[in-house]
């Protein structure tokens, strides 16, 4: 093994004291869904009034298939702050990392399309 490479160790899922904490503390009308997109170009500027028209475009220079893409993406998933609360989460790249994972194969994904097909086509199954 290489002592300068990185790789991004497995995370574990949220601890069920964790979510009990989050659960007592946010009141129910206080909790909100977020939903985080990557891929996706954000719009270069909003009207000051009204609602502006839909201009997700999608990034040109996010590049999936890229390694540190996809460690960026478990990062994200994985390394949520505690004072955020969080009760539940669900992310993808964490199943499909486990899906690698059973299939012995590497993650990140150096074919990533070729592997992110089948585990599509079988997580539909």
């Amino acid at each position: 093994s290489n002592p300068t490479s990185r790789r991004l160790v497995g995370t574990r899922p949220p601890v069920p004291s964790r979510m009990l904490q989050a659960a007592v503390l946010v009141p129910p009308h206080r909790r909100i869904d977020i939903e985080v997109l990557y891929g996706l170009s954000a719009p270069r500027k909003t009207p000051l009034v009204g609602a502006p028209p839909p201009q997700q475009k999608y990034d040109p220079k996010f590049e999936i298939d890229n390694p540190w893409a996809q460690r960026a993406l478990m990062s994200m998933c994985g390394d949520v702050p505690t004072n955020l609360y969080v009760l539940s989460k669900e992310c993808w790249i964490e199943n499909f990392q486990e899906w690698l994972t059973q299939n012995k194969r590497p993650f990140p994904s150096r074919t990533f399309q070729e592997d992110f097909f089948q585990f599509y086509m079988e997580s539909k199954a």
